[in-house]
């Protein structure tokens, strides 16, 4: 019925509850993604149109583009030709000062965990100990996301992960400490510290 070829008609789109059923024929897989999102984690709506075809539209607004969100202001300010002026420090000497510290980041948060409202426990305990949620652009169809839970350095951390790392000297021991008490404290999927490799820098 909605498909434009006989390879297109033999594609079919299954959603089941209990002992009743729905299928839909005759789907591209560009379209059996979309109402596989909309019927299973609502990103997006779908209607038949005029012409027989499903029409979809997504349920959410996209996020702001960084380029052009003027709340993510100030940015690196230009130097060009010799005029205007060149931004030195985006944030406070305090945070200048911890920006070469390791960077701690979580992801798959409640993996492992089989309690009901593992990833809402397992989030609260992340944000209390000084973690920032991060998440992509959903992707265009599917709705899916990437998600990330990111300590940007030791100079963030909270409540007992802060007090753990700061009962260490050496970066590295405070690292350790901080692995060993979300390893012990969260459940999650991966965890992966990094540090700063490359920066701009000013003569």
């Amino acid at each position: 019925m909605f498909g434009s070829s006989e390879k297109e008609k033999a594609r079919a789109y299954v959603q089941s509850r209990g002992h009743e059923s729905v299928t839909v024929a005759g789907l591209t897989p560009e379209e059996i993604a979309k109402l596989d999102a909309a019927m299973t984690v609502g990103t997006c709506w779908v209607r038949k149109g005029e012409d027989g075809q499903l029409q979809f539209s997504e349920a959410h607004l996209p996020a702001p583009d960084p380029i052009e969100d003027e709340r993510m202001r100030p940015f690196w300010q230009p130097f060009i030709s010799g005029k205007g002026s060149i931004q030195i420090e985006m944030f406070d000497e305090q945070r200048m000062k911890a920006s070469c510290l390791p960077k701690i980041t979580v992801e798959y948060v409640g993996a492992g965990d089989r309690e009901p409202k593992s990833y809402e426990r397992n989030a609260s305990k992340l944000r209390s100990y000084g973690f920032e949620c991060m998440r992509s652009q959903r992707e265009e169809g599917s709705g899916r996301y990437i998600e990330q839970w990111i300590l940007f350095t030791s100079y963030h951390a909270k409540g007992p992960l802060k007090e753990a790392m700061e009962a260490k000297k050496s970066t590295n021991e405070q690292v350790d400490a901080a692995v060993a008490f979300l390893c012990q404290h969260v459940h999650f999927g991966s965890l992966d510290v990094c540090v700063q490799r490359a920066a701009l820098v000013f003569d």
